[in-house]
């Protein structure tokens, strides 16, 4: 590994004292500062992000962008960004181990941070055993000031053994985690890192008395997932992804998903717990005898599974009155509307009487791109969304729910709509967002009319606001305006994201478009806008045309960025 230049020696000074501040000495005119300049006048903290922008860049040691960032930057910065401690407290391990044992050395009177990354950047794979060594010997050096560590962030996977080693040494150092706020453990999917040392040993029989989040991914940990009184209280903030099991030391055959048994198991130790996400739990089904877990203070609840069946097993367990959002990810298409509807039963039970009058004000639908890992598939995405609101007995803030599924070309989006709306009660609802994608089997143009996605939208004769967009709405413009009719609340109308290659008064849908609104006074008597934002092909020309051709008490509104 290549040595750092000699003048970075000069600009951090490892045995400098965070209260002294570097002056320029020199009298030569070279050397003076203009105090006056703009540039010399910007806050501590902005010089910082400029420096951290450009030391970004750099990956390791054998790149030069860091080093030079640092040492041919004028003296005036290099003495604000040496005296300011916050650039010296989150220690990095991604420009390699000399820059984090420079930084160690500078920050040894403030609380301390710890970022660690292990996996070598293609630049330093030529070199990974020299870089390997060198930065267990420094991490060893920063574990030793386990008194002042406020955060710790490891993200490697469990091949590196050198991070093995230093789990161990942490395991058996007698200096207690004082200030430890933030956990975060995190492997690769397939190369999954060992905390079991760290957490069996260290953090659940020691202690943790400053503890608030835990985030674990892509981890092995011991079977004994239980808080301490006193360290569980503290605890706001748990994510358990892809997290294994296992006591034994060959992982490899005897390791296993956390079961939801053993997560409710961990969760009666924390009953301050506001934020709990979950990803991939064994999917087994839990004893009978297991009697549901209130969480009353959890806020936010999210959910990531390939199917119905380990989401509703959890929600049947959960009682979570005071939730607000929900997110639930689906990894594998649903085969049916009974699948949905069966999650849908099990949230009502897990959110109780809170979802009577809940969800009642906003239906959000869209089609976005997958994850790779969902095979490039199309997500359908349904968001609903209430304002604040209270009943006799709850009271609480907007509610949100999200569920994320890959599409399944053979179910139609209105089954799915119709299961909703079923389930938690919409018949009210005010807005609603459609992004069909093209081709959607139940959509538009079906030679079915009963099976128009607009006949879905009869059941809410409250709509206010109707949104649309992606491509399929500028070729079926007329079929959408064939419905808008159906409601006598609508004031706004917003088409979003579809093209119209030829504009609107070029296209086919321009002789339409005036006359639509023309006839719509008697029927939407409250309509106000129609709103075209990123539409390609819309001018604000166009929308001047068509503004001339309506009421005065309609804006046509054109929003070429928003």
């Amino acid at each position: 590994m290549s040595s750092i230049p000699l003048d970075i020696a000069t600009v951090y000074p490892a045995t400098m004292p965070l209260s002294i501040v570097p002056t320029d000495t020199t009298d030569t005119p070279h050397s003076t500062t203009n105090e006056a300049a703009p540039i010399n006048r910007l806050p501590p903290e902005l010089l910082l992000e400029i420096f951290q922008h450009a030391s970004g860049k750099s990956q390791s040691t054998h790149q030069t962008e860091a080093w030079v960032t640092f040492s041919h930057t004028c003296q005036y910065w290099r003495s604000i960004a040496i005296g300011f401690p916050r650039a010296w407290s989150n220690i990095s391990f991604n420009h390699g181990p000399d820059f984090a044992d420079m930084l160690l050395s500078r920050s040894i009177d403030s609380a301390l941070p710890l970022t660690v990354h292990l996996t070598p950047t293609p630049a330093s794979q030529a070199d990974d055993m020299t870089w390997g060594k060198a930065t267990e010997e420094v991490l060893m050096r920063a574990i030793s000031e386990s008194a002042r560590l406020q955060s710790v962030r490891i993200h490697t996977p469990l091949k590196k053994h050198a991070l093995r080693r230093v789990l161990r040494s942490w395991k058996k150092a007698d200096q207690p985690l004082l200030v430890l706020a933030h956990l975060d453990i995190r492997g690769r999917e397939g190369k999954l890192t060992d905390a079991r040392e760290l957490l069996d040993h260290k953090v659940m029989n020691r202690g943790v008395p400053a503890l608030r989040s835990i985030d674990l991914r892509d981890a092995y940990i011991g079977t004994k997932l239980r808080f301490q009184a006193e360290l569980g209280a503290h605890i706001h903030c748990l994510s358990l992804w892809r997290v294994y099991v296992s006591d034994s030391p060959d992982m490899a055959t005897a390791a296993r998903l956390i079961s939801v048994t053993e997560l409710l198991t961990c969760l009666k130790g924390l009953p301050h717990l506001d934020d709990l996400s979950v990803s991939r739990l064994l999917d087994i089904h839990p004893d009978a005898s297991i009697l549901p877990l209130t969480l009353k203070n959890l806020k936010k609840l999210e959910i990531t599974e390939p199917t119905t069946l380990t989401a509703s097993m959890l929600l049947n367990l959960l009682r979570i009155p005071n939730v607000h959002t929900v997110h639930i990810a689906l990894l594998k298409p649903l085969r049916g509307p009974r699948y949905l509807a069966s999650l849908l039963r099990s949230l009502n039970t897990a959110w109780g009487p809170t979802l009577d009058d809940g969800f009642s004000d906003s239906i959000q639908y869209t089609s976005t791109p997958s994850e790779p890992t969902l095979n490039a598939s199309t997500l359908d995405v349904f968001e609903f969304q209430s304002k604040p609101n209270s009943c006799p007995v709850h009271k609480h803030p907007a509610q949100i729910l999200t569920v994320t599924v890959p599409e399944n070309p053979n179910l139609s989006f209105i089954s799915l709509l119709h299961t909703f709306r079923e389930g938690l009660n919409l018949y009210p609802a005010q807005t609603i967002s459609l992004c069909p994608p093209p081709g959607y089997p139940g959509l538009l143009g079906s030679p079915d009319p009963n099976r128009h996605w607009y006949y879905a939208l009869w059941h809410f004769p409250a709509l206010e606001c109707l949104i649309l967009q992606g491509e399929a709405v500028s070729p079926n413009i007329l079929t959408i305006a064939t419905a808008l009719h159906l409601f006598l609340s609508l004031e706004r109308v917003v088409i979003r994201r579809t093209a119209f290659p030829l504009g609107l008064r070029g296209s086919s849908v321009a002789p339409f478009l005036a006359d639509f609104i023309k006839q719509l006074w008697n029927r939407t008597p409250k309509l106000r806008s129609l709103e075209f934002v990123e539409c390609p092909g819309v001018t604000e020309a166009d929308c001047l045309w068509l503004s001339a051709q309506v009421r005065q008490s309609v804006e046509i509104i054109w929003d070429r960025h928003a």
